[in-house]
């Protein structure tokens, strides 16, 4: 089962989620990938924080994860400023748009950039809000609404 962030341990409450990390990897103005930042056992209010500073530049990227980095599930978040790829690490859940344009759409400008079909991005950062959420209480991804 998910490790819980319940202090008594009888269950995720509606300000703790199930998530037990948030990664964030920052870059350089000049777009070098710096150290990255993992946030055990964030309150959502931090992981929402985390998705709206996403700028697709400095801020290009965000990773849940139900447990250990790497080692569990996780939700990775690329891009920023209207423009997000979202999938699941470790189990193929891709976000898909039916309405999108087969043309590609670089969410991320720093680093080696990150350019998908449009088809796979999402432009409403309440979208995305909302799938993080859902990922944060139940440990899976997938479309909401």
């Amino acid at each position: 089962g998910l490790l819980t962030a319940s202090p008594r341990g009888d269950g995720p409450s509606r300000d703790r989620p199930t998530t037990t990390s948030l990664e964030t990897l920052p870059h350089s103005a000049d777009g070098v990938p710096l150290d990255g930042e993992v946030i055990d056992d964030p309150a959502w209010e931090r992981v929402e924080r985390g998705i709206r500073a996403m700028d697709g530049h400095a801020h290009p990227l965000v990773r849940l994860w139900a447990g250990r980095p790497w080692k569990s599930r996780g939700l990775e978040i690329i891009g920023g400023s209207g423009k997000y790829a979202l999938r699941e690490v470790g189990d193929g859940w891709v976000y898909y748009d039916p309405a999108g344009a087969d043309e590609e759409v670089q969410v991320q400008t720093s680093g080696g950039g990150y350019r998908v079909a449009g088809y796979y991005v999402c432009t409403d950062v309440g979208r995305v809000l909302r799938i993080a959420r859902q990922f944060c209480e139940t440990g899976t991804a997938g479309d909401v609404d």
